[in-house]
């Protein structure tokens, strides 16, 4: 039996990751290049009882890397941003793999190159799931996120190289939207088979950003398209249900999201009982017809009535 090797890998997000208490130090499996790693947080400071200074001790390490260096300093995993709950900023992540010695070079070249692809969609669920990194934003230098591979070679660390791009972007977000645990491995399960987050999830995110960027018009006009793919799916799927065989007649006639909310009056689905045409139908025409540009409160009650009936009507997150 051929012996295996660990290949350990730094992941430093392209947006430092925002990770509530109940997820730090947790493990979640995750596969690149059909290669299984353990993903892992870095812990929380020891903190005593009566901690004087909680937020200026940093995120400790998972083992075996708690100790690992840069020059002569201990590797920087993060800081806690609030004392006692333990809401933290995570920069760096460990992987842990355990691959064949006779392969090791084409594992990792491979591993290398599928990492662009999950980060891509490890960040998008992140991004769905709890909102972060959705609002203010303090630009930095663009690019992808970092992955460092190391090969522990008789308790040696080696780095493997690869040209792999390498910058920061700091985003600050305004409320509470840590990473919990489940929400952890939701993100890692999914971007790990590759799934791809459904029409309506890729135009929200197209609007998290539009808002983050503070371009509030496109953000109604992206969030409304996304309401409109909702709203359409959840219709398709009640005339499946009631049997309606001219079903696309129906969409035909009531076109536009305004349409659609009418359609869904119609058919008899059930709706909160809320004033869509001045949260949602009146911003989406103003913005469209006749070029206005909404304001903030406008915005954000818009959106989270999107964010509210996608998660009532098409609540999966991604295609299957």
């Amino acid at each position: 039996m051929n012996e295996k090797q660990k290949i350990y890998g730094l992941i430093e997000f392209s947006q430092e990751l925002l990770c509530a208490a109940d997820s730090l130090g947790c493990s979640v499996d995750i596969e690149l290049a059909n290669y299984t790693a353990t993903l892992t947080l870095p812990f929380l400071p020891n903190w005593d009882s009566n901690e004087k200074d909680p937020l200026n001790k940093c995120l400790i390490g998972p083992k075996p890397a708690d100790k690992w260096k840069r020059g002569d300093e201990i590797i920087f995993w993060g800081k806690p941003t609030s004392y006692p709950n333990g809401n933290s900023y995570v920069n760096y992540t460990l992987l842990e793999f355990s691959i064949d010695s006779t392969i090791i070079d084409a594992a990792t070249q491979a591993i290398y190159s599928s990492f662009p692809a999950w980060l891509n969609l490890f960040e998008k669920y992140v991004m769905l799931l709890t909102k972060q990194h959705t609002r203010n934003q303090i630009y930095g230098a663009d690019g992808h996120a970092r992955l460092e591979l190391l090969l522990d070679d008789a308790n040696k660390l080696k780095y493997i190289s690869s040209k792999t791009s390498n910058s920061i972007q700091l985003i600050i977000d305004q409320e509470d939207v840590s990473l919990h645990y489940a929400q952890f491995v939701e993100a890692s399960k999914l971007s790990s088979k590759l799934l791809k987050p459904r029409l309506e999830y890729q135009l929200l995110l197209d609007a998290y950003i539009a808002r983050r960027n503070h371009d509030f018009r496109k953000v109604i006009i992206e969030g409304a398209s996304a309401l409109e793919v909702c709203l359409t799916t959840r219709i398709q799927e009640e005339f499946d249900s009631q049997g309606i065989k001219f079903g696309k007649k129906l969409l035909d006639k009531f076109r536009m999201l305004s349409g659609r909310f009418e359609l869904v009056r119609v058919l008899g689905i059930e709706l909160p009982d809320k004033d869509y045409n001045t949260i949602i139908i009146n911003p989406r025409n103003d913005v469209v017809h006749r070029a206005s540009y909404p304001d903030r409160k406008t915005t954000e009650l818009f959106i989270n009535e999107v964010e509210s009936l996608m998660n009532l009507f098409t609540p999966q997150l991604y295609e299957i």
